[in-house]
């Protein structure tokens, strides 16, 4: 069966095993591909932000981090959920633009329609990235804030967390980026230069902090 067949069928990628998503990421159809892989690297990244805090909450010797471990343990169980999403949003999103790549150019209307089409789905294609790029952003943060506060016979997993987050946002941003050059409306592509850059420089501040914590292992 075909990707986009699971797809419209509601069997998003994170209902396959990890064994057949690796084999789709792996075979020569383009989707899934890194925005995905990126998305799934964000979301297993909140997965272990969230594990860290459920190994703080209520433990007596962490109590004073107990409250602050259950926002946490929330909001990342939430990231999880939106990264998950958007490990199908990317795929869509793609499809979308080859879509729009085949629509017929034989006359000045269809080539006008089409380059419409290809614009407005180029646009899709490089919003989502963006959003995998802020969730992955606040993964980042709330590692960091785990690592600073949590168990630390989880602090490891606190450091995973961080990395995988980070490697999402770095590959999300490779998407925005190519997705870009493809734009014509300057407005919206120097918003999310912008936007992108300013989430990859606080990324490697946050980073430069929770590297520290490798000395505690």
């Amino acid at each position: 069966m075909s990707n986009e067949a699971d797809n419209a069928s509601g069997d998003g990628f994170v209902q396959l095993t990890g064994e057949e998503f690796l084999r789709r990421l792996a075979s020569d159809s383009p989707t899934p591909g890194g925005g995905t892989a990126s998305a799934s690297a964000g979301a297993a990244g909140a997965a272990l932000v969230s594990m860290v805090a459920g190994l703080t909450v209520g433990r007596k010797r962490y109590e004073d981090a107990s409250d602050e471990a259950a926002d946490i343990k929330e909001e990342s169980g939430l990231l999880q959920e939106e990264l998950q999403d958007l490990m199908d949003e990317d795929s869509l999103a793609f499809e979308a633009v080859m879509d729009a790549i085949r629509m017929p150019k034989d006359s000045e209307r269809d080539k006008k329609a089409r380059k419409r089409a290809l614009q407005a789905a180029t646009r899709q294609a490089t919003e989502v990235p963006l959003q995998v790029m802020r969730c992955s952003q606040r993964v980042v943060r709330l590692a960091g804030r785990m690592a600073e506060i949590g168990n630390p016979n989880a602090l490891s997993d606190a450091l995973v967390a961080a990395e995988m987050g980070r490697a999402a946002v770095r590959g999300a941003a490779c998407n925005v980026q190519i997705n870009l050059s493809g734009l014509g409306d300057e407005e919206f592509c120097g918003g999310a230069r912008q936007e992108m850059q300013d989430i990859l420089d606080d990324v490697e501040e946050a980073w430069e902090q929770i590297e520290n914590y490798r000395d505690e292992l």
